[in-house]
């Protein structure tokens, strides 16, 4: 009669549910290619991350130019465990690649150090901010806020400082979202006397206080307003084809998708 034992549990083979409760059915499992085949997934997962905590404190180089360069060329870092990207470093580059986790840690160092570069590009100067909306690599709606440096001359390329998700726009929202990305930036350093200029759409409620600089598209789109007025006909079929999508949602979505532009369907409800 086989031995019965207390009812015992595979703890690797995460999708074997079993209860092992006779002996001679726990040690076939023990011996079997798909018990070893975890048990060695799991010691080899185990000796990665301890390596990892161990050299928490010293980034490798080659881990931080790995990240520096997938940041820069927009590969999302989830690629470093696809196995075609595995394989390939490990045949022409005999590296070994580290865990997303490891990468996603050395993308937060970066961070700090490149908010430590523009920090010091910003700070006792005269700057500028602009926000605008963009979208973020799913789509949604997203207010980018950026700064730069004013030196009287050329209007220097601004520094994104942040992505905020402002889904009503007005002055008060927008000029609470450019305050925490600035002082999340300069920190202590900020001087709201620096702050010369602003550049946002064509709606002057955003910052009520300064002097509104529109943008060359939004006055051009007013302009165009203007000579919809003086051709009654042609603002019928605008009239029309504008009703055309309106009433239809699947209709929009097929006509955004044609462009092939990452751009929202709908502006941001500003009001």
């Amino acid at each position: 009669m086989p031995k019965v034992i207390d009812p015992i549990q595979c703890g690797f083979t995460t999708h074997n549910k079993n209860l092992y409760a006779i002996r001679s059915n726990l040690f076939h499992h023990v011996r079997s290619n798909k018990h070893q085949k975890h048990l060695d997934l799991f010691n080899k997962t185990q000796t990665i991350e301890l390596e990892e905590q161990t050299s928490s404190v010293t980034r490798p180089t080659f881990t931080m130019d790995l990240t520096r360069m997938m940041i820069a060329c927009n590969i999302p870092l989830a690629k470093v465990e696809q196995p075609e990207f595995i394989n390939f470093f490990k045949k022409h580059c005999g590296k070994r690649l580290p865990s997303w986790t490891t990468l996603t840690k050395c993308m937060e160092e970066e961070c700090e150090t490149i908010c430590s570069k523009i920090k010091e590009q910003l700070k006792e100067k005269d700057i500028f901010v602009q926000a605008d909306e963009t979208t973020d690599s799913q789509g949604r709606v997203m207010t980018a806020i950026m700064a730069g440096t004013l030196n009287g001359i050329t209007l220097e390329r601004p520094f994104l400082i942040g992505l905020s998700d402002v889904t009503t726009i007005n002055n008060q929202s927008l000029r609470l979202a450019v305050i925490r990305d600035l002082r999340k930036v300069l920190g202590s350093e900020l001087a709201n006397k620096k702050l010369r200029l602003f550049l946002t759409d064509g709606a002057s409620y955003s910052v009520s206080n300064l002097i509104h600089v529109t943008c060359i598209a939004h006055a051009l789109n007013r302009v165009a307003d203007l000579a919809r007025t003086q051709f009654p006909k042609v603002n019928h079929l605008i009239s029309e084809v504008e009703n055309f999508f309106v009433k239809s949602s699947i209709r929009k979505c097929h006509f955004a998708a044609s462009f092939k532009i990452p751009l929202p369907p709908e502006p941001v409800i500003s009001r």
